[in-house]
């Protein structure tokens, strides 16, 4: 039972089984290919002339600090104006591994890093990546794939031989949830569903168990 399978664990601590099944999902015989991918999901800016939307897109999990799910983007993303701008920091996430008939959906609040984690993570990204985020307008209109490649390369020759600083529309972003669930599959639908939600003035954790 999945009580039982986190009997090594606390049960007010779902960061750490969070990590737990990271690592089972990245160690997999079968290699699980990018384990930290990530579903996010967030909710753009409510305007009297434009109502909401939902957005979904896949990115990856680079680091957990904490209890902070930290991952990289453009800021001038859609999927980072709502925080970059302070209109809307919900989110939520899920995590998906078939081979294992696991899943974790999470809830909770984005916010950028500090330049100090961004400026770190960037220090150790090749080069061809870091000019292609130099360069990149994220999501706004391509006149076409030849000028892309243009622009990267006169960017290449600009800093030839030179180190490539972190532009200021890229860097990190922390996810902190406040509800996790885990979920099992198990024979004849009976799977395994443990919630954990942030309560009371202290916001310790609490957890219990959920129907199929």
């Amino acid at each position: 039972m999945l009580r039982q399978a986190l009997s090594s664990f606390s049960l007010q601590d779902p960061i750490k089984l969070l990590k737990n099944w990271l690592h089972e999902a990245s160690s997999h015989p079968k290699q699980i290919k990018q384990a930290g991918a990530m579903v996010l999901s967030t909710v753009s800016a409510m305007h009297f002339w434009k109502v909401q939307a939902v957005s979904s897109r896949v990115v990856l999990l680079k680091e957990i600090q904490k209890d902070q799910l930290i991952f990289y983007t453009n800021y001038t993303s859609p999927k980072a104006k709502g925080i970059y701008l302070y209109y809307n920091s919900k989110a939520a996430i899920n995590f998906y591994w078939p081979m294992l008939d696991r899943q974790i959906l999470l809830e909770g609040f984005l916010r950028k890093t500090s330049s100090k984690i961004s400026d770190q993570y960037w220090s150790t990204r090749s080069r061809e990546s870091q000019i292609s985020q130099y360069i990149s307008k994220q999501s706004t209109q391509l006149e076409s794939r030849q000028g892309l490649e243009k622009l990267w390369q006169e960017a290449k020759k600009q800093f030839e031989g030179k180190s490539i600083p972190r532009p200021k529309h890229w860097g990190g972003i922390a996810f902190t949830p406040n509800k996790l669930e885990f979920w099992q599959e198990r024979p004849h639908r009976l799977h395994e569903r443990l919630l954990f939600t942030k309560t009371g003035f202290k916001k310790t954790w609490s957890s219990y168990l959920l129907y199929p």
